[in-house]
């Protein structure tokens, strides 16, 4: 009986079956990747010329809101430029988000800066704080606490001038105030008897040719011409002014020590004869600051693009050249001493809470990011599983 598993078994493969065919390499060479097809390279400068095209579009609204409407003469225009501007941003805040971490950098930067010096193209268009602080520097110019004396006190006339407190015709506008005559102080509660030197004429109000306290020793005479007209300060005993563009004169200041500093800082770094200017680029630098300190912290960020992007919504926000610049509001002194004392305050206590003390002595509202500041060190502060105390 034969032997079953001697049987034929099965037949061995065939290896040249296995084989790939000679031409299969051909057939399917290596896949190699596409260069990058002109459709491509146009959709990553989509982004980019949207995003120039709706801050330009932004830049021009903001320039002529300020140069061509005015809160008084066309309240209704200035509304409609300021709502378009608004829609702008939006836009351009959505657009943005579609950059890279660098890119969308340069544009926050640029763009803010372009954005906040559009506040610079006209006055004061709906406030008048502007003025208090260009009259708070001038009266510590002259050795003298604002917080003792109101604007319209008859103590202060000799710093008045026409520009500050205009006369006759000049009077009417809605944006002056009217001055009430105070009675009289007794010499020696007057800024003179305190301060000798404020009774003394400083060189800014010495008449050419006329000799000055001292000027034996500086030289002689002033080397300056006489103030423009409308600068003329009003002399001692004249006529009190009719009327001063200052709000609420009657009022002693209600600014805390740091913005006071701030308006003596820029009052000393003016040129002779200035008027608002000094104090609009101060908020325009502060502005641009302020987005400067954001974008650092944004590298530090896990997402770097998203940080960055929300930059914008400080740097192009329409309510920046429109309140920090144009109104030159101290508030943009609290806003970048609250920015930067809040990115310092995880790494360096010390540093971030000088900054946030800073803040609100330029300013009270920053008094409210304090909780949220503290509450930060502490959780870092506190080690797992301890309770906070």
């Amino acid at each position: 009986m034969p032997d079953q598993r001697s049987g034929p078994g099965p037949r061995p493969p065939d290896r040249d079956r296995l084989a790939p065919p000679p031409d299969s390499a051909d057939e399917h060479p290596a896949e190699r990747p596409d260069p990058p097809s002109r459709a491509r390279t146009a959709h990553l400068w989509i982004a980019p010329i949207a995003l120039a095209t709706l801050l330009g579009s932004l830049v021009a609204v903001l320039a002529l809101t300020f140069r061509g409407d005015d809160f008084h003469t066309a309240p209704g225009a200035l509304s409609l430029h300021y709502a378009i501007a608004w829609a702008l941003f939006a836009a351009a805040a959505w657009t943005v988000r579609r950059l890279g971490a660098r890119q969308a950098a340069v544009f926050v930067l640029v763009g803010g800066a372009a954005i906040a010096a559009t506040g610079l193209l006209a006055p004061p268009r709906t406030s008048t704080d502007a003025y208090r602080y260009a009259w708070d520097g001038r009266v510590q110019a002259a050795g003298i606490s604002p917080y003792d004396y109101a604007p319209e006190d008859p103590a202060l006339a000799s710093l008045r001038d026409r520009w500050l407190f205009p006369k006759g015709p000049a009077c009417h506008g809605p944006d002056r105030a009217p001055v009430r005559p105070a009675p009289e102080r007794p010499e020696t509660e007057r800024p003179e008897a305190r301060h000798p030197e404020a009774g003394r004429p400083t060189p800014e109000r010495a008449a050419p040719g006329r000799p000055i306290p001292g000027g034996p020793a500086l030289g002689g005479t002033h080397p300056r011409a006489d103030p423009a007209p409308d600068h003329a300060h009003s002399a001692p005993g004249s006529a009190e002014p009719q009327c001063t563009r200052l709000n609420r004169p009657s009022v002693h200041t209600i600014y805390p020590p740091a913005a006071e500093g701030y308006f003596l800082l820029v009052h000393r770094s003016a040129p002779s004869g200035s008027t608002l200017l000094p104090l609009q680029t101060g908020g325009a630098l502060l502005s641009v600051a302020t987005t400067a300190v954001l974008l650092v912290a944004a590298r530090r960020r896990r997402d770097p693009r998203l940080a960055t992007a929300r930059a914008a919504l400080w740097a192009w926000c329409p309510a920046v050249p429109v309140e920090a610049v144009n109104n030159a509001h101290i508030d943009a002194l609290g806003v970048l001493l609250t920015v930067a004392g809040l990115i310092a305050v995880p790494r360096r206590r010390a540093l971030g809470g000088a900054l946030l003390g800073a803040a609100t002595a330029a300013k009270l509202l920053p008094a409210v990011a304090l909780p949220g500041a503290l509450s930060g060190v502490l959780a870092r502060a506190t080690k797992p599983g301890e309770p906070h105390t």
